[in-house]
């Protein structure tokens, strides 16, 4: 039996991706920061609460961008790992146009950080 969950699952079924999402970026950071944040609360904008042991809270919001706008179901959701070589020139422009968007979704929530349509107030 095989203990992998399928990725048409994962994007199909948004609770699971995003607490995989979640998990996966506590890992990264605590490793990053020799912190130790948790996951304190699930909520909307931002999706997520973290604390960690001193209690300081911070917020953190979930966001995919893809390489294209095709359906999800129609370009993400295969199977197998799809990688864009950073170390090579061959795909130069898909990571800049990547890069773009991925900057371009920074920025609009950003925006809407600054209009008041996120939740500062932990």
């Amino acid at each position: 039996m095989n203990n992998e969950i399928s990725k048409e699952r994962i994007f199909s079924d948004k609770k699971l991706r995003e607490s995989l999402e979640i998990s996966m970026f506590l890992e990264a950071y605590n490793r990053k920061h020799g912190s130790d944040f948790n996951v304190f609360q699930k909520r909307e904008k931002p999706d997520y609460l973290i604390k960690d042991a001193k209690e300081n809270i911070l917020g953190v919001e979930l966001t995919s961008v893809y390489i294209n706008d095709r359906v999800v179901g129609e370009e993400h959701k295969k199977e197998g790992v799809r990688e864009i070589s950073f170390d090579s020139s061959t795909h130069q422009d898909i990571r800049d146009r990547y890069f773009n968007r991925i900057i371009a979704k920074i920025e609009e929530k950003a925006h809407k950080i600054k209009e008041g349509k996120y939740d500062t107030t932990y």
